[in-house]
């Protein structure tokens, strides 16, 4: 079995070229990966209150995510990148991360998932770019500027298409890294 391209901490950016109603303006931080990968939207609209939608299917939790340093014994570790993920179904657990006021932070209802192979396949097809940007720059940037922050960082996709004849003088793209 192949062994996934993206890992706990990476970033990835939906290609504003497609149109998806459930994934235009994401940016998914990915938090699982092996048979299948897991992870959530930080760059998605309040549901209400403090609480963000992290992507479609609907979560037995949810969770906050949030700088290790303010880390429980039922947090896990997103990766190497610094933040950790906390269930937050056992209430005196979620009061002591709480009390703790972690900065920065989001919490999140629901996620996004993809079954083996399949995330690999949509960034080969063009949908998803993976971001150079930390988690933490992203989690000091309020959520709706997030895409506009991660997009900015986008590796260059490979291989590239035979180069196209060149614009028109005074016309532009909105995305020149997609």
């Amino acid at each position: 079995m192949e062994q996934p391209r993206y890992k706990p901490g990476d970033i990835l950016v939906f290609n504003p070229n497609f149109n998806d109603t459930e994934f235009n303006g994401a940016v998914i931080l990915v938090l699982a990966s092996g048979s299948s990968t897991v992870g959530v939207n930080i760059a998605s609209g309040q549901i209400t209150g403090g609480l963000f939608k992290g992507g479609p299917i609907p979560a037995p939790d949810v969770v906050m995510v949030h700088p290790t340093a303010f880390s429980i014994p039922t947090s896990i570790p997103v990766g190497k990148s610094g933040y950790a993920m906390t269930p937050m179904s056992d209430y005196d657990r979620t009061a002591e991360l709480i009390l703790k006021k972690p900065h920065p932070s989001i919490v999140l209802a629901g996620y996004a998932g993809w079954s083996p192979g399949q995330l690999e396949s949509e960034v080969d097809n063009g949908l998803w770019r993976k971001s150079n940007i930390t988690i933490d720059e992203l989690m000091r940037t309020y959520p709706s500027n997030r895409w506009n922050l991660a997009a900015s960082s986008v590796e260059d996709a490979a291989p590239k298409p035979a180069p196209k004849p060149p614009q028109q003088p005074g016309s532009s793209r909105n995305s020149p890294r997609f």
